[in-house]
């Protein structure tokens, strides 16, 4: 297999974002001409996060002229932002949320994945009215239903471009990770 080079180009800033915290993990709807930023919100170390959404322009995209966001109660640092497919102009995504009670490296961390509906007149949202996987450090062959297989520090996860599969990644205290692959066999 042939090697190419390939120079990284710059092609689009965000301004005027919500939040002054870095943008935890973009996603670009194009067929609806949307982009989505997920940050964390308020004074570190905060549980809350927010989830913006603007218009796609050339360059340079701003999230306070036209604009839309979502306040996200206690749903903590994560890094999963992944649209679930044909979901419309108000879309669903998956999301890492629930923060958890201690911090680690300066943040809360996001302890499960759920399923939110981008609502921009919901007013805040409690990561309890979601539908979630909870409990992951308890998924596995070897668990017991009883019983965690190790002890969670963080989780994130990833939808296949065809959206028939979530891969679910978790840290555990000891940092050592766990990988998860589920079937998504429930109707969005």
């Amino acid at each position: 297999m042939a090697v190419k080079n390939v120079t990284p180009e710059k092609q689009y800033t965000f301004i005027n974002l919500p939040s002054t915290h870095v943008v935890q993990k973009a996603y670009f709807d194009i067929p609806n001409n949307f982009v989505y930023a997920l940050q964390l919100y308020g004074e570190r170390p905060t549980k809350q996060a927010v989830l913006s959404r603007a218009h796609i322009s050339e360059g340079t995209i701003d999230f306070q002229h036209g604009a839309e966001k979502m306040i996200l109660s206690d749903f903590g640092h994560g890094e999963t932002l992944d649209m679930i497919p044909n979901s419309g102009v108000n879309p669903t995504f998956w999301i890492t949320t629930h923060a958890s009670d201690s911090t680690y490296k300066g943040d809360y961390w996001g302890t499960q994945i759920g399923k939110l509906q981008f609502d921009p007149n919901s007013g805040p949202v409690s990561f309890t009215s979601l539908k979630r996987l909870a409990s992951i450090s308890h998924a596995g062959k070897l668990a017991d239903k009883d019983k965690a297989r190790f002890s969670l520090r963080r989780v994130d996860a990833a939808l296949s471009s065809n959206g028939r599969y979530l891969t679910i990644l978790a840290e555990g205290t000891n940092g050592k990770l766990h990988a998860m692959k589920l079937m998504l066999l429930m109707s969005y």
